[in-house]
């Protein structure tokens, strides 16, 4: 497994989470947003998202976002395209109230 790059979401309290990212070959950071579509526990964060991010400053993108919460403090996140393909896992942690985390290619 090789580190594609890495990301922040924050909770905006309305289903929605907003997030920036980064990884290799970038100048700048990229956005990323998420609308919940199934709640799954009363865990922060967790659920199944809509999610929408820029792969490039003018290349939009989508996917299905799965954030849950392992046995331990860490969250692990799967993006699917549209098509059921897995296409990026991550990993993250809360620091204070953001998720923290990194993210590879599968």
């Amino acid at each position: 497994m090789s580190i594609t790059g890495s990301f922040v979401f924050r909770d905006e309290g309305d289903g929605c989470l907003s997030s920036k990212y980064i990884n290799r070959g970038l100048a700048s950071p990229l956005v990323e947003c998420s609308k919940i579509n199934k709640r799954t526990t009363n865990e922060k964060f967790c659920g199944e998202y809509f999610s929408v991010w820029l792969d490039s400053p003018t290349d939009p993108n989508s996917s299905s976002l799965d954030i849950s919460k392992n046995a331990g403090d860490f969250y692990d996140l799967t993006w699917t395209d549209l098509g059921g393909t897995i296409i990026y896992k991550g990993q993250g942690m809360l620091f204070g109230d953001l998720l923290v985390g990194c993210y590879w290619s599968i």
